[in-house]
């Protein structure tokens, strides 16, 4: 049985001891943007080789390389994006918030002991799926677009950025996605398997990201961390666009191209009072 790590508590808990063992607050962030890059691993392969060449690379701060080895790559190794072969949460929040609901809405906080926790807890149990059966509640079953991802969606396919398909017999078209810097692609079966060092990983697989969509966009697939964190990107709504397989909100559109969208929601009105000199 799989059992996957919180990504938060791993984190935070080698933040904890990393600021013990190593004082320089400069290695300390070089450190844990490393380990940043380690847990969006895409699968165990990627994640073994690159916890070699991590190690090796703060060889010298030994007392923390054998924490993390110990604690992080033999214990409890699954914290990375790719531990499970279906998509998987990367953090305990919804469990969190579970937790939080049963002390503030059953137990009122209290302490029971487990002979009368177990039956309440079998009748809040029963209670939850009753909501879910009648549809009161529902379950998420589709990432959620908000207006932000919008626009930067739409940004991005109005960008001038170079991209070149390929085309994979055993899983359709995919797109290349090149970051800043990059003007020619690598075919995903020629991208280098093994690294000369950590620094070398870290250039060959964040230098390109690869994304797999069609008429069913919604459904699309990328490799960015930021579709790892929240199943959408703005590279798969940016194809979409792009594709004209959907069109961008129009509020997602009044914004001028160079500029950030503030906060909140945009206003949809004028004043009704304008001064005219």
């Amino acid at each position: 049985m799989l059992i996957l790590m919180c990504w938060f508590h791993m984190k935070k808990a080698v933040t904890k001891h990393l600021s013990s063992v190593v004082k320089n607050k400069d290695i300390q962030k070089n450190i844990l943007d490393d380990i940043d890059k380690i847990h969006i691993a895409r699968n165990k392969s990627q994640f073994d080789s690159s916890v070699i060449l991590f190690l090796k690379k703060y060889e010298s701060y030994k007392e923390f390389c054998e924490y993390f080895r110990d604690e992080w790559v033999i214990a409890n190794p699954n914290w990375y994006e790719g531990a499970s072969d279906e998509p998987a949460p990367s953090t305990n929040n919804a469990m969190e918030s579970w937790n939080r609901i049963c002390k503030d809405e059953k137990s009122n906080r209290i302490r029971l002991p487990l002979n009368t926790f177990f039956p309440k807890l079998l009748d809040w149990t029963k209670e939850w799926s009753a909501e879910y059966t009648s549809e009161v509640k529902t379950f998420v079953t589709k990432a959620s677009i908000d207006l932000p991802m919008w626009t930067n969606a739409y940004r991005w396919a109005r960008s001038k950025k170079v991209l070149k398909r390929h085309t994979d017999e055993a899983t359709g078209q995919f797109y290349y996605v090149f970051l800043a810097g990059t003007s020619s692609g690598t075919p995903l079966s020629e991208i280098p398997t093994e690294w000369k060092d950590f620094d070398d990983f870290k250039k060959i697989n964040f230098s390109q990201w690869q994304t797999y969509l069609d008429e069913e966009w919604e459904k699309g697939i990328c490799n960015c961390p930021a579709f790892s964190k929240n199943y959408m990107c703005k590279h798969v709504i940016g194809f979409a666009i792009r594709l004209k397989y959907v069109d961008a909100p129009v509020e997602a559109k009044a914004i001028p191209i160079e500029q950030k969208r503030k906060r909140g929601r945009p206003r949809k009105t004028k004043a009704a009072l304008q001064r005219q000199d």
